[in-house]
């Protein structure tokens, strides 16, 4: 974060306004797993930049988050309506990045809460969007948000089959951070 923090000072990121986004939206994911004020201030900035460059799909890429962050700080309904907002919107535009990851946000926000059967429902939507586009990857964390589900249901062998699946494919890719 510190790092991309620098980059945003440096006078090429202060006169390219795509660079700038790109370097935005980078941090706003990093800052989201550590402060998610410093998240908030990079999605925000995201989305001024992305509205002045016309650009939809990162306005909603940036609503999304904006509506994750409203969520972590407790303004749940906000929250939900910003994500499912964009959610919408991803699918409008056939943006299947968007659509696996607001489907899943929706799918775990669901767990918290015990809508298991809802949860795993969310989860299924995600894997089918990622399902024949191997450019996308493995939507990994639908995967364990939905074997999570089923452990919570009782569903312990098919918990462990989905997990175990998921284990063998993120070895066969040599993709650590899954396996781990």
């Amino acid at each position: 974060s510190t790092f991309l923090d620098s980059l945003l000072d440096d006078p090429l990121l202060k006169n390219d306004a795509q660079l700038r986004l790109r370097c935005l939206t980078v941090k706003g994911d990093v800052d989201m797993d550590f402060d998610t004020d410093l998240a908030e201030r990079d999605w925000t900035e995201a989305l001024s930049i992305a509205k002045t460059l016309g650009d939809s799909s990162w306005i909603n890429r940036a609503n999304g988050e904006l509506g994750l962050i409203s969520f972590l700080h407790g303004d749940y309904s906000a929250g939900a309506l910003r994500v499912m907002g964009a959610l919408s919107q991803a699918q409008k535009s056939k943006d299947l990045g968007g659509q696996i990851r607001y489907l899943t946000l929706i799918g775990d926000g669901l767990l918290q809460i015990g809508r298991y059967d809802q949860a795993i429902a969310m989860f299924d939507q995600a894997i089918a969007v990622g399902r024949g586009n191997p450019e996308l990857g493995e939507p990994a964390m639908a995967y364990a948000g939905k074997a999570q589900a089923l452990g919570s249901l009782g569903k312990n062998s098919e918990a462990r089959e989905l997990l175990e699946s998921l284990l063998q494919t993120s070895r066969d890719k040599s993709a650590f951070g899954y396996e781990s």
